[in-house]
């Protein structure tokens, strides 16, 4: 399963350059859409899973996440959907 670290910062989104797992079909489709115009509106939100773990945070290996498209050209936003975070 490829990875990727198109995040973006914005609460609660993740910061930066986070690992995600991406199937390759999910990876493919997202970047296939890349420049397609209005792409926010027709994309589901999908989900995925953190590829590593984030210092100074317990148990984020894996955690459970969100990709929400964003306009052409944006990199996605990644949230959170566990709620047990320390």
């Amino acid at each position: 399963m490829p990875e990727s670290n198109f995040c973006r910062t914005r609460r609660p989104a993740l910061a930066p350059r986070v690992p995600v797992r991406l199937h390759e079909e999910l990876f493919d489709e997202i970047a296939d859409s890349w420049e397609l115009q209005g792409r926010e509106k027709t994309k589901r939100p999908f989900r995925t899973r953190l590829a590593n773990a984030i210092h100074d945070y317990s148990e984020t290996l894996n955690l459970k996440l969100k990709i929400v498209i964003q306009p052409s050209g944006t990199r996605p936003l990644f949230f959170i959907e566990s709620k047990n975070i320390h």
